[in-house]
């Protein structure tokens, strides 16, 4: 039986039944679907100024009329070598 940490839909399943696991394994992918997440990069000389808890506004291009209000939940321990970013993820209502 597996358990989740909280209200949440699977998206992605990495087993199948009767698979043997352990604790490390990855079995699932979960989403909560009361919340928007909202995934970007911020360039290395700019990444300090983000941080875990920080609220921020954003607009998409195909939502331009509407600004999502949005607190940062994640930050990348480390940057993209390709790109030079660091890769933030912040959930919204």
């Amino acid at each position: 039986v597996l358990v989740a940490p909280f209200d949440a839909t699977v998206v992605a399943r990495h087993i199948t039944p009767g698979q043997q696991v352990d604790t490390t394994t990855n079995c699932l992918d979960l989403a909560d679907t009361d919340a928007t997440l909202i995934e970007f990069s911020v360039p290395t000389a700019d990444s300090a100024k983000a941080v875990l808890g920080q609220s921020i506004a954003t607009q998409m291009d195909d939502l331009a009329d509407i600004t999502l209000q949005a607190t940062i939940s994640w930050i990348a321990p480390r940057v993209d070598e390709a790109t030079r970013t660091v890769r933030v993820r912040a959930s919204a209502p």
